[in-house]
């Protein structure tokens, strides 16, 4: 959904490191994330995407400090 591809740009943008993998043939996808303190790292099917890019967009979301110290909820 755009919802998941918002959620993946945001987390690009403001991550520390991120890493989205989609896997091919056999092999898993993985996503790993990491902001300041805030750390994730899933190894899940593709067809999960969306339920695991929230569960990582909501971690990485609550550790986030903006610089301006104002957060607008997303």
């Amino acid at each position: 959904s755009s919802c998941t591809c918002g959620r993946i740009i945001w987390l690009s943008q403001h991550c520390d490191g991120f890493v989205l993998n989609l896997g091919t043939g056999k092999c898993e996808a993985r996503i790993e994330a990491v902001l300041g303190p805030a750390c994730s790292s899933v190894q899940f099917q593709p067809e999960n995407l969306k339920e695991v890019v929230a569960d990582v967009f909501w971690r990485m979301w609550n550790a986030w400090q903006p610089a301006e110290g104002i957060k607008v909820a997303g």
